[in-house]
């Protein structure tokens, strides 16, 4: 996977496109300027481990899944955003359902250096192969990267699970989670991108889920949750039975 180890392209709207944007430039900043450099040293199984994972994600194809989410149309797609705000509790205080026309998101950019793809940072994350699971009618493996605990503090990814077609090894969805705090600041977000394949094998989007909490010195925690459904205008229906049923994707929360 050429680019599984630099970039995930995806699409989202508006303010809350603003605020990813932000929060992960802000992430980065924090992060050179708070961190301190954590020495680790893997055992072998570790080791054996992280060099599987890595090998096998230069074999899958990422791109199937990004490519998806770029250059949506109007004509091919509607877009159904749910976006809520919550409370400390987790209490939703206000939420809003809209139909948006595909061709007015504004795409952004995850960070290229993901940790895990930095030789300098590759071995503070644990890497694994977790169980398959099932996406619409595909049997995906999902493989598990995560920052460990005494590195968290160097990285702002601290989680990143990918789901491959076991048959094409086409990327059908990504989970990454990222996390940053220092005096002034703390912030944790979630990002899920899913895509299903058509008729002919391509994979086109699905949905896009964004979660974040931002909490600013003296300031109230800000909780923004936006969830994204993408359904083809030519099918006429949801994409994906389990959107259309109103089904969370795979531990996205």
């Amino acid at each position: 996977m050429s680019d599984s180890r630099k970039k995930i392209a995806t699409r989202g709207s508006g303010n809350a496109a603003c605020l990813i944007q932000s929060s992960l430039v802000l992430s980065l900043l924090l992060v050179s300027a708070c961190s301190r450099y954590v020495d680790v040293v893997p055992t072998s199984d570790e080791k054996e481990a992280m060099n599987s994972v890595l090998g096998f994600l230069d074999t899958v194809n990422e791109s199937a899944l990004t490519g998806a989410f770029s250059g949506l149309d109007s004509e091919s797609y509607t877009h159904i955003v749910t976006t809520q705000t919550l409370d400390e509790t987790g209490t939703v205080t206000t939420s809003s359902v809209d139909i948006l026309d595909a061709a007015a998101f504004d795409p952004y950019q995850l960070p290229d250096d993901r940790g895990y793809n930095n030789a300098r940072h590759e071995t503070k994350f644990l890497y694994r192969f977790l169980a398959d699971t099932t996406l619409g009618d595909i049997s995906a493996q999902v493989v598990d990267i995560r920052v460990r605990a005494e590195a968290a503090k160097e990285v702002p990814v601290q989680n990143i699970r990918f789901f491959v077609d076991r048959e094409s090894l086409n990327v059908i969805a990504i989970r990454l989670q990222h996390r940053t705090e220092s005096l002034l600041y703390k912030e944790e977000s979630l990002v899920y991108m899913e895509g299903v394949a058509n008729g002919s094998g391509m994979i086109i989007p699905s949905r896009f889920d964004f979660q974040t909490t931002v909490k600013a010195f003296f300031s109230d925690p800000i909780r923004l949750s936006t969830s994204s459904v993408f359904e083809a205008i030519e099918a006429g229906e949801a994409v994906s039975d389990s959107v259309a049923a109103g089904a969370t994707g795979p531990e996205r929360s």
